[in-house]
């Protein structure tokens, strides 16, 4: 093998330079930080802040040393797992600003990014309030007169110049505070202890603590990692420096945490772990260089925090979900100094109304919930398979949904009551997200997730006998171009919402319209259909025919065993279209598929229409059709007060008794809420007069109509159709129905 001249040529310092702190040699014109300095230096000093040094040693004492080595791991655990979601997302796609909050949003959608973002900037915001907190009540024993509040909103002041000014400033000062770390967790495993019999008073078991009080303290700890891929929009290479660093960050921060309860276990009492929350100082070699060890940590905690948080409110204000002012930009850094200073109003509240033991716990729901989004997004992203999904770094899909339920889990058994409060935050920014509507310059995986379930869904029906009890209507509405939401949609709309499929399908001659032309005019009506709150397919069929293409649409639309069963239809108004709406009908029926022929009406429904079924025993499949629709509109939210009449018309009186006793007893054991109403034929007046008397101002009538089949001939059945549509003509609000499919009601019914 030879070495590479340009390698040989090259300083040491600068080979390690360019590939872990990814510092380029000079005459490379790169900007942003590398791994160590953008992503392993912020997110390593936020392992090490004021829990590890402040109330680590209570942790240890309270639980024992065997359920506190658990937490470590329960904690590092889902880190680690979603450390991994994090290097898989990131070696697939470029990564922006706003880390977890730009690959959830990049997957899942604006709605649910922006529901773990918010929280996600509240949790970094919170942070910095913590280890200002932690820094202060470390230093109050020099200042004994000055309240720990005003000790952490100087420190906050101080800080906030540096970071404001000059994120690099910033960066580079915490070179010189990750090396005080090391040397105050050197000088802590140099000390000799403090030997059990200088502590007279035995341990007190009220003191130890349930496991999950010290799991919600602990870990915001481990959280040290989301410093780090917060700077993804400031790294030179996020997708080499975030699985990199990342990784690096939990490795380190494991081993110090597993190494630290077992010191402490056996080099000081027990009683001591729990009451003195400076054990790391009274334990260590050199106890100076642990003050300055916990001074440092909290310091860059915060100076992590004010770096981080910042720029995932920069990344939520790019997207449109806050102020795009929060997102201006200075300096070749694109430092965010107007998010920094909203970060710092944030933290100032955090201060002066939060205690360390008071912040942790919501610290961990919010970090938990962001992680769990995180995992899902990753572990979708893998199950699905896109085609785009092509990351470098690949992990099992069962890997981030095992993170997903985890942080579930220990959400539930921390606190079930701010396990219920977080989520409903969460849902309620997810819902006003929704209401919001923005528009994305991305494309998420949601559609996939849908074909994903549809596939299934799709495959499982093909393999299942149709089941008559589960019948629903599948309704295709064929109408010539519509462009406003008519009459004719309403009712198709109102019969099928939230129970079957409504598809609105129109034919296009392409003499007079080409594809892109009918595109354009579906988008339009899909945005109108979206404007009145109608849930329907909207598609077109291009042939030199209206009979043509809707033979193709009979024969062709569908997917699987979901296929419209019922067409409807407006009414034929024009005289040149008579011959071919009358065949259109025919082949309806010949396709053995539902006809509902709707009377164009400006009156819509109503909450409280009054719905009439004729009832006609001799086509007793279209009665029973009739029914059922009614039915299904009425369980529809919007017509849920609406009144339905069974009409019907007999000789006698004596009928009308048989007739009343035979509905109510059928309409009894069917589970119909219908009222029955039999009225006796009347000498002077026709049967059509008759009913235009009784449901003249009816709401919606149902008409039973006959198949073209059973009047033997196209002209036989037009001049019947034309009968009807003459002798209704009086009833405005009409449907004709005609049942063509094989439906066996009973399984329905009874």
């Amino acid at each position: 093998m030879h070495a590479n001249p340009k390698m040989c040529k090259m300083p040491i310092r600068e080979m390690l330079n360019a590939n872990f702190f990814r510092k380029k040699p000079k005459d490379e014109n790169l900007q942003g930080f590398g791994t160590f300095y953008g992503v392993y230096l912020p997110g390593i000093l936020s392992m090490f802040g004021a829990i590890i040094y402040l109330r680590f040693g209570w942790i240890i004492g309270s639980l024992g040393l065997f359920q506190t080595i658990l937490v470590v791991f329960m904690s590092c655990f889902i880190v680690f797992v979603t450390v991994l979601s994090i290097a898989s997302s990131a070696t697939n796609r470029h990564v922006g600003g706003g880390g977890t909050y730009y690959m959830v949003s990049r997957s899942l959608g604006i709605e649910i990014g922006s529901a773990i973002g918010i929280p996600l900037f509240i949790a970094q915001a919170l942070l910095i309030s913590f280890c200002s907190v932690g820094f202060a009540e470390s230093i109050h024993p020099f200042f004994p007169t000055v309240p720990i509040p005003q000790i952490g909103l100087i420190t906050l002041f101080t800080l906030i110049g540096l970071v404001y000014f000059s994120a690099a400033i910033a960066l580079k000062t915490q070179l010189f505070i990750f090396l005080i770390i090391i040397g105050s967790l050197v000088s802590l495993f140099l000390g000799k202890g403090i030997p059990p019999e200088s502590i007279t008073e035995p341990f007190n078991e009220s003191l130890v603590s349930p496991f999950w009080v010290g799991f919600a303290l602990f870990f915001p700890a481990t959280t040290g990692v989301e410093s780090g891929v917060s700077m993804s929009g400031n790294l030179r290479s996020p997708r080499k420096s975030l699985p990199l660093g990342t990784i690096a960050v939990l490795l380190t921060g494991f081993i110090v945490y597993m190494s630290i309860p077992f010191f402490l276990w056996t080099h000081a009492p027990r009683t001591l772990l729990v009451n003195d929350t400076l054990i790391f100082q009274h334990v260590a070699k050199f106890q100076p260089l642990i003050l300055a060890g916990i001074w440092a940590a909290t310091l860059s905690t915060v100076l992590s925090g004010l770096l981080a948080a910042p720029r995932t409110l920069q990344a939520l204000a790019l997207d449109g979900v806050f102020p795009k002012v929060l997102a201006k930009e200075w300096g070749k850094n694109k430092e965010p100094r107007i998010a920094t200073l909203f970060c710092f109003i944030f933290a100032i509240i955090g201060i002066l109304y939060g205690t360390i033991d008071k912040i942790a716990p919501i610290l961990t729901m919010f970090y938990l919930i962001s992680y769990a989004t995180l995992n899902l997004a990753t572990g979708l992203e893998e199950l699905l398979g896109n085609p785009s999904w092509r990351p470098t770094f690949r992990i099992h899909w069962s890997i981030p949904i095992m993170g997903v339920i985890l942080c579930l889990l220990a959400m539930f058994m921390i606190d079930s009551g701010y396990t219920i409060l977080a989520l409903i935050f969460v849902i309620g920014i997810y819902l006003f997200m929704k209401r919001r509507n923005l528009e994305m310059g991305w494309e998420d995986i949601r559609y996939g997730v849908l074909v994903f379930l549809s596939r299934f869904a799709i495959y499982g029906l093909a393999q299942k006998q149709f089941s008559q009890r589960s019948w629903r209507p599948n309704l295709l509405v064929l109408s010539e171009k519509p462009i406003q939401v008519s009459h004719l949609i309403n009712v198709a709309a109102a019969m099928c919402k939230g129970k079957g499929f409504l598809t609105l399908a129109s034919i296009f001659s392409p003499n007079i319209i080409d594809y892109d032309r009918a595109e354009r005019w579906k988008k339009m009506v899909d945005s109108s259909l979206k404007e009145n709150g109608i849930e329907a397919l909207v598609e077109f069929c291009l042939d030199e025919s209206f009979l043509a293409g809707a033979k193709k649409l009979l024969g062709n639309y569908g997917i699987g065993s979901i296929s419209p069963n019922t067409i409807a239809l407006g009414e034929m108004k024009r005289d040149d279209i008579r011959k071919e709406y009358l065949e259109i009908i025919d082949a309806i029926a010949q396709a053995k598929k539902n006809i509902l022929i709707v009377r164009d009406n400006p009156t819509n429904l109503k909450l409280d229409s009054v719905i009439h079924i004729w009832w006609d025993e001799l086509n007793r499949a279209n009665s029973e059709l009739m029914l059922l629709l009614s039915h299904m509109l009425t369980s529809n939210r919007a017509y849920r007060k609406s009144a339905i009449f069974i009409n019907c018309i007999v000789p006698n009186e004596v009928a009308k008794e048989q007739r009343l006793k035979y509905f109510n007893d059928f309409l009894s054991k069917c589970r119909f809420s219908v009222t029955p109403q039999i009225h006796i034929n009347k000498p002077d007046q026709t049967l059509w007069e008759i009913m235009t008397s009784i449901s003249a101002s009816a709401d919606l009538v149902l008409l039973g109509m006959q198949t073209p089949q059973s009047q033997g001939n196209i002209e036989a059945f037009g001049q019947y159709y034309d009968s009807h549509i003459s002798l209704s003509a009086n009833i405005p609000n009409t449907v004709f129905v005609c049942c063509a499919e094989q439906m066996d009601t009973k399984e329905i019914f009874h």
